[in-house]
């Protein structure tokens, strides 16, 4: 082998959703005073339920590909070092190295052979014995054979990239990151690599609801707000191939609207409250049992 090479490439993509608060979106509840409603919110200060403190609220698992380092080859290990002759050492000519290898590959054949047809000068002197001697020949001239051929080892890496929503009026396909043969994933002005392409595009917008004469409906007073949300295609794809993509609930497509507080208040039947917070849409609304 007179020069390694690397390659690279991309074999699989994950998309995962999260969501961080905006802090310029800020409500005033007006709930009653001494009805006992409660609102709980995530580390984050997302709102995760109303009315109900046992609820939970788990993000959708995605499983990420996992990262793995490369195995030592053969030419790595110390069958290799058992294999090499002291004259393939000393050698300064790879043609001569070459030679050396091929006659010991040769020799390592010819005692395989004698062993099994029992005309080994040295016979191992049982079954297991025989097993352990065939096994190191085969491993010394896989080795050998391997200066020839040469070696393979792979490696997995493992990156995350955060995207935003794109603005209004923004391109909905950027470059996500560059893949270059030699230097793997590369920063997206770096030229030396292909484009990773990430695409986002509005597929539905939320909409107000509306009263049985179609006339919008307003923000009730010191209403619960929560997020209508619309959807979006979202999409990972490299050499013209989509890696991965899907349909997902986008906060940003959506508009606010709110709950009449007295619905939480009552004290005949209060009603609880279960957020999204990777949208702040309705998960489940009912009325709690006493």
């Amino acid at each position: 082998i007179l020069a390694p090479s690397v390659s690279w490439r991309i074999t699989e993509a994950a998309i995962e959703q999260t969501a961080f608060p905006d802090e310029q979106e800020r409500y005033l509840v007006t709930l009653k005073n001494g009805s006992g409603a409660f609102v709980t919110v995530s580390d984050d200060n997302f709102p995760i339920s109303l009315n109900d403190e046992a609820y939970r609220w788990s993000c959708p698992v995605v499983n990420l590909p996992e990262a793995k380092k490369a195995r030592p080859t053969i030419l790595q290990l110390p069958i290799a070092r058992q294999a090499v002759t002291p004259e393939m050492i000393q050698s300064k000519s790879s043609a001569k190295r070459a030679e050396l290898a091929a006659a010991k590959i040769y020799e390592l054949r010819n005692m395989r052979s004698e062993i099994i047809s029992g005309q080994a000068d040295a016979m191992p002197s049982d079954g297991a014995a025989m097993k352990l001697a065939l096994d190191q020949i085969a491993s010394q001239e896989e080795a050998l054979t391997a200066m020839f051929l040469g070696t393979v080892q792979t490696s997995t890496e493992v990156r995350t990239y955060n995207v935003d929503i794109p603005a209004e009026g923004a391109p909905e396909r950027r470059v996500l990151a560059r893949l270059s043969m030699v230097d793997g994933l590369v920063a997206p002005d770096d030229l030396s690599g292909s484009p990773i392409y990430v695409t986002v595009s509005p597929q539905t917008r939320g909409a107000l609801p509306v009263n049985d004469k179609g006339v919008t409906k307003s923000f009730p007073k010191g209403g619960v707000a929560y997020r209508i949300p619309g959807t979006g295609l979202v999409s990972v794809s490299f050499d013209g191939k989509t890696l991965v993509g899907g349909t997902y609930d986008v906060a940003q497509y959506g508009v606010v609207f709110g709950l009449d507080p007295s619905l939480f208040t009552s004290r005949k039947s209060p009603s609880y409250l279960h957020f999204n917070p990777l949208t702040g849409a309705i998960r489940e609304l009912g009325t709690i049992n006493k």
